[in-house]
């Protein structure tokens, strides 16, 4: 698997057998830690419905890949349900790409939905046409009840210390 933010593809090994189920597919590539979900679906073939195995990963953005090693992974993912292509890469259902937004007035993008601007952590969750308005401002009442609860507790060690010392 080759994500945007690493130098090196992540290669993993996983062995099957001809007696192995969708299931027992989808534990081993689960337990394989690829940092993708496996789970069993169901596509149509256009006339019924066929179990396949799908594939989510938590990391977003473009340049994120799954490749077949040889010809035989190629083979057995097709017979899966996968589309691969002439590479053997995995041909995706729906593309990643980068987030795209703005704050302020200026575009920006980011290989991931959470990101991190001027202190401030964001998480896109959704697309939208429509601006989002955030409003950021200082708590003022947690801040007094910090300051109340240190001031109390230094009283305190103050008494504790001046009467250990009379």
């Amino acid at each position: 698997m080759t994500t945007p933010d690493s130098t090196k593809p992540k290669t993993v090994t996983i062995n099957t057998s001809d007696t192995d189920t969708i299931d027992d597919i989808v534990k081993k590539l689960n337990s394989a830690q690829l940092g993708v979900t496996a789970y069993k679906g169901q596509i149509s073939d256009g006339t019924n419905y066929v179990d396949t195995i799908a594939l989510t990963s938590r990391t977003t953005g473009e340049g994120v890949s799954i490749k077949a090693a040889d010809g035989n992974s190629a083979s057995f993912l097709t017979q899966l349900g996968f589309q691969v292509d002439g590479d053997n890469k995995l041909v995706a259902t729906t593309q990643g790409q980068k987030a795209q937004y703005e704050i302020n007035g200026l575009k920006m993008e980011n290989n991931n939905n959470t990101f991190t601007q001027a202190d401030i952590t964001y998480e896109l969750k959704a697309t939208t046409d429509k601006p989002v308005s955030l409003n950021v401002s200082t708590d003022v009442d947690a801040i007094y009840d910090k300051i109340k609860q240190f001031v109390d507790k230094y009283n305190e060690l103050v008494e504790q210390i001046n009467g250990k010392s009379q």
